[in-house]
């Protein structure tokens, strides 16, 4: 396995995971008026996740229900699976939604193979240990690609995909991987220090990722870099303890 960094930032903290490892929901059929934000629900060909849903008086005994539908992907998406439009819908209260089948994965990046796939395997104390999931790397947003290394752990959304067309194996289930959520800060060690436009940017030795530090920071240094959770890249956040 092939990675883009070197051997990740490794502790206690960052390996140990719990034992209860995917939260899956296979609930189908939700009507409108039952509709709350977060679902997750298969609309107009698509899979949205339901942002807001409010509920309007329209003449005696009428209500109309309108949402706010953001495409997977909107946040975190990973281009070649997600659907990062947003759509508002209004519908009576009757109307059902038919809900997706989804989980959400927790795993550990081991690195980038040989044809620059991205690759997930889930931690030794999972039911699925063993396998692995491959996303293309070009497919990443740009803060994953600069600042994911070898284990970190990540939440990666999967979809059955059962859409009409979808392209499928007989006889398996289809999966679709539109969002991805890297840990809200990790600790990389300070590679090389460079100077640009007088600001100090540090490189890391686990991965290709680099952000700008304060004057005391010096190579082979732990430092903690803060991810920003709308996947638009990386800023320090001091010393590791």
């Amino acid at each position: 396995m092939l990675s883009r960094g070197a051997l990740g930032h490794t502790s206690v903290a960052t390996l140990t995971c719990p034992r209860s490892w995917t939260f899956c929901v296979q609930r189908r059929g939700i009507a409108a008026d039952k509709v709350r934000a977060g679902h997750i629900v298969r609309y107009d060909k698509n899979f949205w996740r339901v942002g807001s849903a409010k509920r309007s008086q329209k003449g005696k005994n009428a209500a109309v229900i309108g949402l706010t539908l953001d495409g997977l992907g909107t946040k975190g998406g990973i281009s070649c699976y997600g659907n990062t439009k947003t759509k508002v819908v209004s519908v009576s209260c009757g109307v059902e939604f038919e809900e997706a089948n989804y989980t959400r994965l927790k795993v550990l990046f081991s690195g980038f193979d040989e044809n620059d796939m991205a690759c997930f395997v889930f931690p030794i104390d999972s039911m699925d240990h063993g396998k692995e999931i491959n996303i293309p790397g070009t497919a990443l947003l740009e803060q994953h690609q600069n600042f994911l290394c070898v284990r970190m752990p990540c939440d990666l959304l999967r979809v059955i995909d059962d859409r009409a067309g979808a392209d499928a194996d007989a006889g398996k289930e289809n999966y679709i991987y539109p969002e991805m959520t890297l840990p809200n800060n990790y600790v990389y060690t300070v590679d090389k220090i460079t100077t640009r436009n007088g600001y100090k940017f540090a490189t890391f030795v686990e991965c290709d990722g680099s952000v700008t530090v304060t004057d005391s920071i010096q190579p082979g240094m732990q430092v903690k870099v803060i991810l920003r959770s709308d996947g638009t890249g990386g800023s320090f956040g001091g010393r590791a303890q």
